[in-house]
Order: C-alpha cells, then sequence, then structure tokens
C-alpha cells in the first residue's frame, strides 16, 4: 500500500507552543525581559519600578568572567537593540499580528491570544505491505499468522513562511538578541539557550529527517495465533489457544555532532539509540455446553500480556544516550467472561 497526505496535522512533535498560540512563547519572553532591561524595571510589567536601586539586579547586567560592569551594561543594551531589530522585520510583524501580540514596545506585560484549531502541518507518505497467512493441520486446530512492514516519511513542516521565520528569528538570536538574559540580569541562561533547547535542537533534527524514512516508526510487527477445540472425550466443548505479538526496535534518541558554527545544531541520524524489541504473549481457555434446548452457556479465560512482570520501556533519550524518559510496560490482565445464549 501506498498513502499520500498533504497539509496533514504534524506529527515532529515540535514545541510549536514556544512560537505561538501560548501565553508563554519566545516573543512573550524575549520582549518582556527587553522591556525590562531598556526600561530599568525592578518588575516585569510595572512601570513605577523603574530606576528603583532596590531591585536594580535586575536589570543591570551582572558581569560575567573577564568582564566589566560597563561591559556587561553595554552587552545588554546590545541585546536590547538586536531584539527591537527582529521584531521590527516585515516576516515577524505580520507574525506578531497574526497571533494580536499586545504592549510591544511599552512597558506593560505582552500577551498574545490564542488561535483555536492553530496546528503545524506537514505532507505525509507511507508506504508498506501486510501478510496474513491462515492454516487448518487438523480439523479442530487453526493457525493465522500476519506481518506488516511500514515506512513513513514526512516533509514540508509548517511550509516555506514557517521555514523562512524560523531562519529570520534563529539567525537574529545568534547574534546580539540571543544575549538577552532570561529571568534577570545575573542569569546564566538566554534567550539562544532557550530557544536551542526548547525549539530549535528538535527544530533541526526534524528538518534533517525530513525525505528520510522515520526510524521513530517501527519498522516491523508480526502476530501469530493458534487455537485448538476439542471434540470427543472428557474435554469435549472446550479450547485452548495462545498468541504472540512482537515489534522491532524503535529510535528514541540522536546524539548530537559538533559543529564548527555555533548556529548550526545537527545529529548523528546514522546511529540512532534505539528503544528495545517489545513482544508478549496472550494465552485463553473456554468451555461450551447446552445447558437446555434453548439456552447455551460460554465461559472464557483470557491472560493478556502473561508472564510480563513489571518493567519500565525506555522513551527517550538524553543527547548522551542515557534514558530521559520511561514508559510503564503493559501490565499482565486477566479477564473471565460468561456468556448465556437463548
Amino acid at each position: 500500500y501506498e498513502s499520500n497526505v498533504l497539509d496533514a496535522p504534524s506529527t515532529s512533535g515540535l514545541n510549536t507552543w514556544y512560537v505561538g498560540n501560548n501565553g508563554d512563547t519566545l516573543f512573550t519572553r524575549g520582549e518582556n525581559r527587553a522591556d525590562m532591561f531598556e526600561y530599568h524595571l525592578g518588575t516585569l510589567g510595572d512601570p513605577s519600578s523603574a530606576d528603583d536601586p532596590s531591585t536594580s539586579w535586575n536589570y543591570d547586567y551582572q558581569p560575567r568572567a573577564g568582564q566589566t560592569q560597563a561591559q556587561a551594561n553595554a552587552q545588554r543594551d546590545a541585546a536590547v537593540a538586536g531584539w527591537r531589530a527582529l521584531t521590527a522585520t516585515p516576516q515577524i510583524q505580520r507574525f506578531l499580528k497574526a497571533f494580536g501580540y499586545s504592549d510591544f514596545g511599552v512597558t506593560q506585560p505582552t500577551t498574545l491570544k490564542t488561535l483555536a484549531g492553530f496546528a503545524m502541518t506537514e505532507d505525509q507518505v507511507s508506504r508498506g505491505y501486510e501478510i496474513e497467512f491462515t492454516a487448518n493441520p487438523t480439523k479442530n486446530w487453526r493457525l493465522t499468522f500476519n506481518a506488516s512492514k511500514a515506512e513513513a516519511t514526512r516533509s514540508n513542516v509548517g511550509g516555506a513562511d514557517f521555514a523562512d521565520f524560523v531562519d529570520i528569528v534563529n539567525t537574529a538570536l545568534n547574534g546580539p538578541a540571543g544575549d538577552i538574559r532570561l529571568w534577570w540580569g545575573g542569569d546564566t541562561n538566554t534567550l539562544l539557550t532557550d530557544w536551542n533547547s526548547t525549539f530549535y535542537s528538535n527544530y533541526s533534527l526534524m528538518r534533517l529527517q525530513e525525505g528520510t524514512f522515520s526510524p521513530e516508526l517501527r519498522k516491523w510487527r508480526f502476530n501469530l495465533i493458534t487455537n485448538y477445540n476439542f471434540e470427543s472425550g472428557f474435554l469435549k466443548g472446550a479450547w485452548a489457544g495462545i498468541g504472540y505479538r512482537w515489534q522491532d526496535r524503535v529510535a528514541i534518541g540522536y546524539k548530537p555532532l559538533p559543529t564548527d558554527d555555533p548556529s548550526i545544531i545537527t545529529f548523528d541520524l546514522a546511529n540512532p539509540y534505539y528503544g528495545p524489541k517489545e513482544d508478549a504473549v496472550d494465552f485463553w481457555i473456554g468451555y461450551s455446553r447446552k445447558l437446555t434446548d434453548r439456552v447455551g452457556w460460554r465461559i472464557q479465560l483470557n491472560v493478556r500480556n502473561a508472564f510480563q512482570g513489571d518493567k519500565l520501556i525506555p522513551l527517550t533519550t538524553q543527547p548522551d544516550g542515557s534514558v530521559a524518559a520511561w514508559r510503564i510496560a503493559p501490565s499482565q490482565t486477566w479477564q473471565l467472561t460468561n456468556t448465556f445464549t437463548f
């Protein structure tokens, strides 16, 4: 099979809230901090706190190693000017207008409206095949096996305009604008580190993967089911069966690769960190008989994920390959059903 979908909701997992449609975005953070440092506010959005000596640690840049106070504040002023230049570009102005950002360039807190139904889009292509085999080795014994291979690619995530938007922002934040300190004048976090960790590193990985088969999709799956019905002897009316499910390994992270340009983030796509292959066993037993000429009875016990035990399955990794998040493996469950027919 092959399926093609244009402008589908994106499955890239990008933090789109960070660039818009959330109360705490890159632009609310950047603008509020730029106001604080330009107008010397001790409290965000409070003009009465301007030039308050008791809160000067908020709006004065604390010198880094080797910096004088004058050099630190010169860096601050250059960062604010870089931010103002970024938000004045025509493309960013259109973006800010679309999201209804308020109070830009003044001392009130910056806000935006939430766009109902806002979502990133992408083009998707899925290819694969499925095989199913069924056999009856004997009259009472049935075997079923099925396997599937699936590969998927995504492209055009966000469209050309979004790619241009990201390039403009990334270029600016790798210049003076990226030196805006995130929470106060002595913070070691900046808009650039926030941008890279919250959005741009994942965006760079997504762009590298565009047009390639996604290793985050399990490539192979197969299931084997067998069931036997007893039609004679003391087990007449009973049946028993077992099923086995298997899933291929899946990529859960990538190792970052060093580059000569700090604005370029890249990853080793050829050698992802993999999560484990997964399998599970199910079995069931049942019995049926006539209670009367008109009433039939059927009882069945199912055990799903038999012998599973308690374990965790890795979901994502840190850049060094250590596990960043886990999920709980499906637990063993028992189900007993009684059915009466009449």
